[in-house]
C-alpha cells in the first residue's frame, strides 16, 4: 500500500512539472513574440528575427496559429538581408497553408515574396561585387548627432561652422510617446570635432513636425517642411535668422504650397529658383519635383512640373541643387537603382533640358533608402541620410568624403564639449519611438509631356563625383505564377481532330498550335525590383517602346514588361526567337487568360479542357 502510495505521488509530481514546464513554456513563448512584435514595429527587424527564431525553436507541432510567426519572421529575414532564411520560413508558412484555410491574400504575398528572394540569392554574387562603385569615397556616420531614431536633413550652415538638421527624437519637454515629433536641431561643428545637437529656440519648432532641407546661406533663410500626423498633407514654411534670432516662419503661397502634400525644399544659390517635392494632381504620378521661379516683384511664380525624364509614376523628393544651378540631385524610388530609395543627379543640357538622371556610386548608394543628399561648399564632401545597416537609428545622416583611399571608413566623430550660444538652443533629448509608417504610392499613368524648365547659372565647377556613375544593370526576368484560371467558355474556332481527345490525349501539334477565346501570349522581357519606363535606354535601344507593356500583379514587387501578343503557343515561340536573337536572352513566355496572367501550365490545361469539350459535342 506504501509502495502504491509512492507511485501516485511520484505520478503527482511528474504531472506538475509537466504542467509547470507548459505554463513557463507559454509565458517564455508569449515573452518572446512580444518582444518580437515591439521591436518589429520600432522597425528593428533583426532583434525582432532573433526574437521570433527563439519562439520558433520552442514549437513542436507547428499550426494555423503559428502562421503569423513564420510569415513576419520571413519577413524580417527578407528586409534584413537574409534571402536564404526568408524562404526558409515561407516554407514553413507554405506548409501549414496546405492543411488549412488562410487568408488569400497573405498567402500570395509569401509566394511572391519567396520568388523574389529566389532573385535576390541569384544576383547576391553580382551585388557583393557592385560594378557602380567609387574607391575615392569615405563615409563617415556621423554618430554625435544620431540617435536611436530618424536624423535626416543636415547642412553645413555659417560658413560650415554648424550643422543644422532634423530628429524625431524624444526631448525633456515631451511628456509622453505621443508628444513626439520631428523638430530641427543645430549643433557646432568642426572637422573633427561635432557638439550634441541641441533643438532650437524658435518659434518654427512646435507641436506638428519639422523638417529642415534647405539653407540660403546670403541671406540666412532656412526653408523647411511642415507636416502633422493626422494629415496627409504638408506646407513649405521659411524663416530668416536676424542678429542671431530667428524671425517668425512665413508660410509659402499658393502659388507654390497647395492643399497637397508639398516639402523638402531646395534652393538655387541664388536664391531665385525654389525646388520641392508635391503629390498634387497632373504630375507624373507619386511624389514629383516641381520648381518655382522668384518675381521681380519678391514673390514666387506658379510651381511647374520638373519633368518626365527626372519624374517617374512613383516617388522623387528631396532636391538639391548645386551651386551651379546646373545639376540637380534628388532621391527617388522610381527609378531603376540598387534599393529603395537611390541618389541620382541630372544635368542641365544644351537643349534647355534635364538630361537622363544618373546614379550616385556606392558606397553611397546600397540597397537602402538613401535620402537628402547635398553637397556641402567644402570641396569634395556632402551629406546625406541612410537607413543601411550599422547605423545608430533608423535613420543616421553621413558625411561622404571623395579623394580619400578606402571605399568605406567608418569612424565616429567624438562629441564636442565646445555647446551653441545659449539663445540659441532649448534642451537635449534622446528615448526611444516608434518610426512613421511609409507612404503609400499613388499610380498615376506617364505623362509624355515634359515640362519647360528654368534656366541654370553659369557653370562655376562640375557637379563632385569623382566620375560619372553607371548605370545598373536590369534584373533578370522571373516567371511568376497567379491565380488558377477561370473556367473555360466555349471556342469560335473550328472542331480541331478528336482522335487524340476521345482517347484523353492531347498531341504535341494540337497544344502548340490550338486557338481558345480569350487565351493568350506574350514574351517577357524584363522584370526589375524598381519601376523604369518602357523609355529606358533597355528597351529603346533595340525595341519601340510603343510596342511594350507594362505589368504589375499586385501584391507582386516586380515590375514586368512584355511585347507582342499571340493566339498561339507557337506564334508566340517563333517570336520569343526573333527577341532572343536581339539581345534578350532571358526572353520567355507569359500566358493570359481573360486578361489575367496565368502560369503555362495553367494554359496548357485550358487547351486540353477545350479539346476534351469539343470531342463530347
Amino acid at each position: 500500500m506504501k509502495q502504491f502510495k509512492k507511485i501516485i505521488n511520484v505520478s503527482l509530481i511528474v504531472l506538475l512539472l509537466i504542467s509547470t514546464a507548459g505554463t513557463i513554456s507559454g509565458q517564455t513563448y508569449s515573452k518572446e513574440i512580444k518582444s518580437a512584435e515591439k521591436a518589429f514595429y520600432e522597425g528593428r527587424y533583426k532583434d525582432a528575427l532573433d526574437f521570433y527564431e527563439i519562439a520558433a525553436r520552442m514549437v513542436e507541432k507547428p499550426g494555423k496559429e503559428h502562421l503569423d510567426l513564420y510569415y513576419l519572421s520571413g519577413y524580417c529575414a527578407m528586409r534584413t538581408g537574409d534571402y536564404r532564411k526568408a524562404m526558409t520560413n515561407f516554407a514553413r508558412y507554405l506548409n501549414i497553408a496546405k492543411r488549412f484555410e488562410v487568408n488569400l491574400k497573405q498567402l500570395t504575398q509569401v509566394k511572391e515574396w519567396n520568388d523574389w528572394c529566389a532573385i535576390e540569392l541569384t544576383e547576391i554574387a553580382d551585388r557583393d561585387k557592385p560594378t557602380n562603385v567609387d574607391k575615392n569615397i569615405t563615409l563617415t556616420n556621423l554618430s554625435a548627432i544620431n540617435s536611436a531614431h530618424n536624423d535626416m536633413g543636415a547642412m553645413l550652415i555659417e560658413n560650415n561652422s554648424k550643422i543644422i538638421m532634423s530628429s524625431n527624437k524624444m526631448t525633456v519637454a515631451d511628456k509622453s510617446l505621443t508628444d513626439i515629433n520631428y523638430d530641427i536641431y543645430i549643433s557646432q561643428y568642426k572637422k573633427n570635432s561635432i557638439s550634441e545637437p541641441l533643438k532650437v529656440k524658435a518659434d518654427f519648432n512646435s507641436k506638428n513636425n519639422e523638417v529642415s532641407s534647405a539653407y540660403h546661406e546670403e541671406s540666412k533663410t532656412l526653408y523647411y517642411t511642415v507636416f502633422d500626423d493626422k494629415s496627409e498633407t504638408a506646407d513649405i514654411y521659411m524663416c530668416k535668422k536676424i542678429n542671431d534670432h530667428w524671425a517668425d516662419p512665413v508660410k509659402l503661397p499658393s502659388t507654390v504650397n497647395s492643399k497637397y502634400w508639398d516639402g523638402y525644399p531646395g534652393i538655387s544659390k541664388n536664391g531665385k529658383i525654389l525646388y520641392f517635392s508635391s503629390n498634387r494632381p497632373g504630375g507624373q504620378g507619386g511624389k514629383d519635383i516641381y520648381f518655382s521661379v522668384l518675381q521681380d516683384n519678391g514673390t514666387w511664380g506658379e510651381a511647374k512640373n520638373i519633368g518626365f525624364l527626372i519624374n517617374t509614376r512613383f516617388d522623387e523628393i528631396t532636391p538639391f541643387i548645386d551651386s551651379t544651378g546646373t545639376t540637380i540631385y534628388f532621391s527617388s524610388n522610381g527609378h531603376l537603382g540598387v534599393g529603395g530609395f537611390d541618389i541620382l543627379y541630372s544635368s542641365f543640357e544644351a537643349s534647355n533640358l534635364w538630361g537622363d538622371p544618373k546614379l550616385l556610386p556606392y558606397p553611397i548608394n546600397t540597397e537602402n533608402d538613401e535620402i537628402f543628399y547635398i553637397m556641402t561648399s567644402i570641396q569634395g564632401t556632402s551629406l546625406f541620410s541612410s537607413n543601411r545597416r550599422g547605423g545608430k537609428g533608423v535613420f543616421d545622416i553621413y558625411l561622404a568624403e571623395s579623394g580619400a583611399k578606402t571605399p568605406e571608413k567608418k569612424k565616429d566623430v567624438p562629441v564636442a564639449t565646445e555647446k551653441p550660444p545659449a539663445d540659441d538652443i532649448i534642451a537635449k533629448t534622446d528615448v526611444p519611438v516608434k518610426p512613421e509608417p511609409k507612404e503609400e504610392k499613388p499610380v498615376v499613368k506617364e505623362s509624355p509631356v515634359q515640362e519647360q524648365k528654368p534656366a541654370p547659372a553659369k557653370t562655376e565647377q562640375k557637379p563632385v563625383v569623382a566620375e560619372k556613375p553607371k548605370t545598373t544593370e536590369p534584373a533578370k526576368p522571373v516567371a511568376q505564377k497567379t491565380e488558377p484560371a477561370k473556367p473555360v467558355e466555349k471556342p469560335k474556332t473550328e472542331t480541331p481532330q478528336t482522335t487524340a481527345a476521345t482517347t484523353g490525349g492531347v498531341t504535341e501539334t494540337q497544344l502548340y498550335n490550338a486557338e481558345v477565346n480569350g487565351l493568350s501570349f506574350k514574351v517577357q522581357i524584363g522584370a526589375f525590383r524598381n519601376h523604369i519606363t518602357v523609355n529606358h535606354t533597355y528597351f529603346t535601344s533595340k525595341l519601340n517602346p510603343n510596342d511594350i507593356t507594362e505589368e504589375q500583379w499586385p501584391p507582386d514587387p516586380l515590375y514586368k514588361y512584355t511585347t507582342g501578343s499571340y493566339s498561339t503557343i507557337a506564334g508566340a515561340s517563333e517570336f520569343k526567337k526573333e527577341i532572343r536573337a536581339k539581345g534578350y536572352s532571358d526572353a520567355f513566355l507569359t500566358c493570359y487568360y481573360n486578361q489575367k496572367r496565368i502560369s503555362m501550365d495553367e494554359a496548357k490545361d485550358i487547351i486540353r479542357k477545350y479539346y476534351k469539350t469539343v470531342s463530347y459535342r
